[in-house]
């Protein structure tokens, strides 16, 4: 029986385990991966330079976690990037507003690439609801890659969407 009741928890614990584990999304080219948290599911609703969404299952679909691709600009540097990403995001929602950085900082990715992050405020269009988001840039090549957080200010902790952001892997 001791046995048993051991089999039964182990299997039990490793259930539990690998459904927390995050998911993983892998880009082909540019190649590149991240981590989303499990239990989101991939959305089709996409802005203009999204490759991939993938959405929480409660009835906003918050946090959302995105992946983006777009050119890089001549002569752009690291340190331009949080106000690339605020551009990308008032062409792709025109009617947002009230873009404020809280936090940007130069990083390493864990493959050894350089990175900006920026954690910032916005209005969503409904000029009611304010959003929060978190996002990880950096160059591969000729190409800008992001990935972004985003959720209602105040329900997830930028620190926490960051975490799942920081996982962005230009060498997957």
């Amino acid at each position: 029986k001791k046995g048993l009741l051991l089999i039964c928890v182990c299997l039990s614990s490793f259930a539990i385990i690998t459904s927390c584990a995050p998911s993983k999304y892998v880009h082909k080219d540019p190649a590149f991966s991240y981590e989303y948290p499990s239990g989101y599911k991939a959305d089709k609703t996409r802005g203009k330079n999204e490759v991939a969404r993938f959405s929480n299952t409660n009835e906003y679909k918050l946090p959302t976690y995105t992946a983006s691709i777009s050119d890089k600009a001549k002569g752009q540097k690291l340190e331009d990037l949080p106000d690339a990403v605020i551009g990308n995001m008032q062409s792709d929602y025109p009617k947002a507003d009230r873009f404020k950085i809280l936090e940007q900082k130069k990083v390493k990715l864990s493959d050894g690439s350089d990175a900006m992050t920026i954690k910032l405020k916005w209005r969503w269009i409904d000029q009611v609801t304010f959003l929060q988001t978190a996002s990880v840039i950096a160059f591969k090549g000729d190409k800008t890659i992001t990935i972004s957080g985003t959720t209602i200010f105040g329900y997830t902790s930028l620190d926490e969407m960051m975490k799942h952001c920081l996982t962005l892997n230009l060498k997957p």
